[in-house]
């Protein structure tokens, strides 16, 4: 479902549930692809972080045991 159609089954619910104090509408500049005139919507996703500098050693020991090809990228 395209986000903002889903925004009316949102509110939809949140009556059904009794659990709206004011429904309005704040008009708001929104990004847009420069390319096809579209909205961007930005959404949340899980997302893994890496602490490196815990194991930034252990990288670059295995950094220099790894085959790069070509061998300039190595460093």
């Amino acid at each position: 479902m395209f986000a903002f159609d889903f925004n009316d089954v949102v509110l939809q619910y949140l009556k059904d549930q009794k659990k709206t104090v004011h429904i309005g509408t704040i008009d708001h500049s929104y990004p847009h692809c420069w390319r096809c005139d579209t909205p961007l919507i930005y959404r949340a996703i899980s997302a893994w972080y890496v602490a490196v500098e815990k194991i930034r050693d252990k990288m670059v020991a295995n950094n220099l045991k790894t085959n790069w090809t070509p061998e300039s990228i190595k460093e």
